[in-house]
């Protein structure tokens, strides 16, 4: 286990400081693979520190943020620490289980280890509040009875094989709990990862879009669901009688304008589903897939497209007049109901115009002097265009739908409009007169 610090020179996405510290797993030695939570390394803009046996500090790379789970894969440079004798975890071929005994073992702020015996009460989702941040959706996550202050770390048999990380998990604006991740989900995406690294290539994640929920077997009865449907699950699953439900689909997907609220989940490319577990492996590598719900009382299927998420999104980034200023990142259109075609204000510079003008934050500009500016290639295009000394029309729109018209003298001359851009994990920054 190692160290890992991550600082953030602008708050974006919804992270809530700018100074964050975990625990790192290495869980590849030949490549420098480590793994991370997400309260710790949230995207890739920043400066990664890697910190070994509290002696040795190197500055680290940001290969994978996994846009739906709670990790975060980093690398470190291995020639530089070829005399220390690193090794890998141990991967348990065993999963882990309610009741099941095993140590949680994890390193405190000081970085010191720290062991404690526990045991596994439930393995159930987290209940989170909708947000525009990341939250854990779609994961079921394992539950201690016991545990002890630390900043992350694993939970393992007594031989030391490895059933998950014990990682942070944002729960609200101001505090944050830990649980535990099954390690087979990590590794599946570690063995994906590791044929890019070596070609020096950036991996995608195809995801359906489709935020769901576990309802027990009798509440899918109650919309109708027939025992057919029933029995063919409990053979598929028969530790558990549940059905998934969706809950939610991302604003802007196509998964939006196919699958409702409500609809029960059977099946994906005729393969039967009922945990979150049985969707990556069916989706991920494909760009559509067929899927059979039951709704209104009709089993019916749909041939649904999914989206290639990045995974060292956003990596485009802008500031003008003061104001921050980024595409709709995910989370943000997961918690909306409606699409919109603008560009996110994050949030703003005080004594900026952006400020003294009244712009809000966590808001959209839809258009500038009403010339729409659905994203921000675009908004840099019209703002090219601007004569620096005239006030600007801007027509913002808040996430309860309410539409804003504000005007504003952007004063480039102070306050010069700045891109960042982000390039196979590389930002550069251009100023733009």
């Amino acid at each position: 286990m190692v160290v890992v610090k991550f600082s953030i020179p602008y708050q974006i996405s919804g992270v809530a400081s700018t100074n964050y510290k975990g625990t790192g797993i290495i869980v590849d030695v030949e490549r420098g693979l480590v793994v991370v939570d997400k309260e710790t390394v949230p995207f890739a803009l920043g400066d990664v520190t890697v910190i070994f046996a509290g002696s040795v500090e190197l500055n680290g790379t940001v290969r994978f943020v996994h846009p739906l789970q709670n990790f975060t894969i980093i690398s470190y440079d291995t020639a530089a620490v070829a005399d220390i004798p690193l090794k890998p975890i141990t991967v348990s071929s065993d999963p882990i289980d309610s009741g099941d005994q095993c140590y949680m073992v994890g390193l405190n702020g000081h970085g010191r280890q720290i062991i404690v015996s526990s045991a596994v009460t439930q393995i159930e989702p987290l209940p989170l509040p909708v947000a525009a941040r990341f939250r854990a959706t779609n994961a079921e996550l394992i539950h201690m009875d016991h545990r002890v202050a630390t900043i992350g770390g694993v939970l393992c048999t007594k031989d030391g094989e490895v059933n998950a990380l014990w990682q942070s998990y944002r729960l609200d604006k101001k505090s944050a709990s830990y649980y535990g991740l099954p390690i087979d989900i990590v590794m599946e995406t570690i063995n994906n990862l590791r044929s890019y690294v070596d070609r020096g290539e950036t991996m995608n994640y195809q995801s359906l879009e489709v935020e769901c929920k576990l309802i027990p077997e009798y509440v899918a009865r109650h919309q109708g669901l027939p025992q057919s449907w029933t029995d063919k699950l409990l053979e598929h699953n028969s530790n558990r009688r549940q059905v998934l439900r969706v809950r939610r689909t991302t604003a802007n997907a196509p998964a939006s304008q196919i699958l409702k609220e409500g609809d029960l989940v059977l099946s994906i490319n005729d393969s039967l589903v009922s945990s979150f577990r049985d969707i990556s492996p069916l989706v991920q590598n494909n760009e559509s897939v067929r899927v059979t719900v039951w709704r209104d009382g009709e089993e019916k299927n749909f041939d649904v497209p999914t989206v290639s998420l990045g995974g060292l999104e956003p990596n485009n980034l802008l500031v003008w007049a003061g104001a921050l200023l980024q595409d709709s990142y995910r989370e943000l259109l997961l918690s909306q109901k409606e699409y919109h075609e603008g560009v996110y204000i994050c949030r703003y510079y005080f004594g900026s115009p952006a400020e003294f003008y009244g712009v809000k934050a966590s808001c959209w500009i839809m258009a500038l002097n009403g010339i729409p500016t659905p994203n921000l290639s675009t908004f840099l295009d019209v703002v090219k265009t601007l004569d620096s000394n005239e006030f600007v029309r801007i027509t913002t729109m808040d996430t309860s739908d309410k539409e804003r018209l504000v005007t504003l003298r952007p004063n480039p001359d102070y306050w010069p409009t700045v891109q960042f851009t982000q390039q196979n994990g590389k930002w550069s920054r251009q100023c733009h007169q």
